[in-house]
């Protein structure tokens, strides 16, 4: 999955202050939708065509929160703008 740009996109974030790529690979900028009355930060991911299939055939989603506390997180699905 690739972050991408979204029509409610209003900034990117950047890697996390101390990030080491080294150790943790590379971090992308993450385009991202700023809600504040919601307190919300929402993102874009696109799927490659390798991980559709792997979803059509029973394959799951994972997600990856670096540090060691969980933030109340969602993973929706919407229609291509």
């Amino acid at each position: 999955m690739k972050p991408a740009m979204f029509r409610e996109m209003t900034h990117v974030l950047g890697a996390p202050e101390g990030w080491d790529a080294e150790a943790k690979g590379e971090c992308l900028g993450l385009p991202v939708a700023a809600d504040r009355e919601q307190q919300t930060l929402t993102s874009c991911w696109v799927l490659e065509p390798e991980e559709v299939a792997l979803i059509a055939q029973g394959g799951r989603v994972y997600l990856t929160v670096h540090g060691l506390c969980q933030p109340p997180v969602a993973l929706t699905v919407r229609a291509k703008e």
